[in-house]
């Protein structure tokens, strides 16, 4: 186990090239990646809701649901979060990415055909923990930054050409 600071999972993969490892070792030794990022978790005393478009959410797909939030409370110094949390991306070497490391492919065709076999990007775990009332949009923003959600509309129906 080591750790590689990287954008997600499948840069990962590149950054070890990059470092000068082969291919083969990388495809050979690694049984998948995760990338991680801490998000602050809403406080259960001051939480509240909001309906998103009245928020000023401007992601289509958040706009009509139902969104938490802290007010600020004297349990969380007012900031509206206690505690935090991870939220994940797990790369698993599938036979097809094990493949496609050993043609060096770029991170983005890796990533891709990750999520067509079914990873969930941080974005999409950052999503879940919205829709949960866990964390808000805004934390989101601040640890993946503002366009975070144009990673939700990656084409997932076929597999990249080798």
């Amino acid at each position: 186990m080591s750790t590689i600071h990287t954008n997600d999972a499948a840069n990962t993969i590149t950054r070890m090239l990059e470092m000068g490892l082969a291919p083969y070792l990388l495809s050979s030794a690694l049984l998948g990646v995760v990338a991680q990022r801490l998000v602050r978790k809403i406080c259960p005393f001051c939480v509240t809701t909001y309906q998103g478009a009245e928020g000023g959410v401007d992601i289509p797909l958040l706009s009509e649901q139902t969104l938490s939030y802290g007010r600020g409370c004297s349990r969380c110094n007012e900031t509206g979060y206690s505690g935090r949390l991870g939220i994940f991306e797990v790369l698993p070497f599938s036979d097809t990415v094990r493949e496609m490391v050993d043609q060096s492919a770029s991170a983005y065709r890796i990533r891709q055909e990750a999520i067509r076999e079914g990873m969930d990007t941080l974005a999409m775990d950052g999503l879940a923990k919205i829709l949960d009332g866990i964390t808000t949009v805004q934390e989101i923003n601040r640890v993946l930054g503002k366009n975070w959600s144009q990673d939700l509309c990656l084409p997932t129906s076929t597999a990249p050409s080798t």
